[in-house]
């Protein structure tokens, strides 16, 4: 599951969220990818023997610069990371690793989803605020009869891990669960672009069916999922929330939009 990206360390450090420039200027790497995010590999090393260290080496920050909340690491670097955990824990270190995560984690993007009223409330409030947590790709949310579907697509020319990649549709999933307290809820479907391992049973156990080599990277959740009330709704908590988040993303994406 490499990526061919280049293992040496960079010379910059990760940047915060507040910069206004998105790009390493040591290197010219695009940073794309939140620390929040990259954090879910810590948790897996210290349960698997990847040292702190070792993480930090991988993405060529320091431990304080990997803690820091509002830090972003080039794409190069996330990938490392993602290559380290998958060659060290194996194919299915993406689904353990978004199990590890505490609730709250993700600060102000969780805040703006499990506010929402219901799942289907939340799935395009995840597709908006999802830049906070990583620039470059999309989460494409589009609703149907029956289900809706969350695409995942990235311009041709960023590279992704594929083990990043399975880790968020995870966490989206794990999120249900918790914020849900169905714990045994699945998606519908899972489809993934790359190849996957020769066995599927950690990814099924954690999303449900799944389907690699697929025309497309998507998450689709049925109708039933969709009407699963949020244990911790709060109309007040989640325009507050969305007030702070179109703060957070002036410069970065579109505005949220309020809904009735």
């Amino acid at each position: 599951m490499g990526t061919g990206t280049n293992t040496a360390r960079e010379s910059a450090p990760a940047a915060r969220g507040d910069r206004t420039s998105d790009v390493v200027p040591s290197t010219g790497d695009v940073l794309t990818t939140s620390t929040l995010t990259a954090w879910a590999w810590v948790r897996l090393g210290e349960q698997h023997g990847i040292a702190l260290a070792e993480i930090c080496d991988a993405a060529g920050v320091s431990e304080g610069e990997l803690r820091d909340p509002d830090g972003f690491l080039s794409q190069g670097a996330a990938n490392r990371v993602a290559e380290l955990a998958f060659a060290r824990v194996g194919p299915g270190a993406a689904m353990l690793a978004a199990e590890l995560l505490d609730r709250g984690h993700f600060a102000l993007p969780e805040l703006v989803v499990r506010s929402a009223p219901t799942v289907g409330d939340s799935v395009p409030r995840a597709c908006e605020v999802f830049p906070l947590l990583h620039r470059g790709s999309q989460l494409v949310h589009e609703l149907l009869a029956d289900r809706a579907i969350i695409r995942w697509q990235c311009p041709p020319d960023l590279v992704v891990h594929p083990a990043y990649i399975e880790l968020v549709f995870a966490i989206c999933v794990q999120g249900i669960r918790r914020e849900t307290g169905h714990d045994d809820e699945q998606a519908a479907a899972t489809w993934f672009q790359h190849d996957g391992p020769s066995s599927a049973a950690e990814h099924q156990r954690v999303l449900g069916p799944v389907r690699f080599g697929a025309p497309e990277t998507r998450l689709e959740l049925s109708a039933a999922t969709l009407a699963l009330p949020l244990l911790r709704a709060s109309a007040s908590a989640h325009s507050s929330a969305i007030s702070v988040a179109n703060e957070a993303l002036r410069g970065v994406s579109a505005p949220l939009r309020r809904r009735s």
